[in-house]
C-alpha cells in the first residue's frame, strides 16, 4: 500500500512498481480505513491530518509491530530520530531517490533481505 498525498507522485510509485499488485491511498485517514494488511506500506512522513510516523504506529497498534514498512521523506530525518526508532520502518528512503533505489528498497523488504 502506497500512502502518499501528492497524486503524482503516487501514480510515479504505482508504475514504478509495476510487477507488484499496488494500491494507493492519499493520507493515513484512508490507509486505516482498510480492511486489509499488506505485506508492505510505502508511507510519505508528510501526509496531511495525521503524519506518516503516526500512521504507522496506528497500523502496527492494528496489525502488530511486525509489518513491513518503508518511509519515504524530503525533510531532514533529524527531526524525527526519536519518532522514527519508535516506529522502526525497514528502511528510509529520501525524496528525491532513483527509480532503482525504490524498487531495490521494495524488493529487500519484501525479500528480508535487509
Amino acid at each position: 500500500l502506497i500512502i502518499e498525498d501528492e497524486e503524482y507522485l503516487r501514480d510515479l510509485y504505482s508504475e514504478i512498481l509495476n510487477d507488484y499488485i499496488v494500491e494507493c491511498v492519499k493520507d493515513g485517514f484512508d490507509a486505516l480505513g482498510k480492511e486489509i494488511k499488506y505485506d508492505l506500506y510505502i508511507v510519505d512522513i508528510g501526509l496531511p491530518g495525521m503524519d506518516g510516523l503516526k500512521t504507522i504506529e496506528k497500523l502496527k497498534e492494528i496489525y502488530g509491530n511486525h509489518i513491513k514498512t518503508i518511509v519515504v521523506t524530503g525533510y531532514d530525518i533529524l527531526e524525527y530520530t526519536k519518532r522514527l526508532k519508535r516506529c522502526n520502518p525497514n528502511m528510509v528512503l529520501h525524496k528525491p531517490f532513483k527509480i532503482l533505489d525504490l524498487v531495490g528498497a521494495v524488493d529487500t523488504v519484501l525479500n528480508n533481505k535487509g
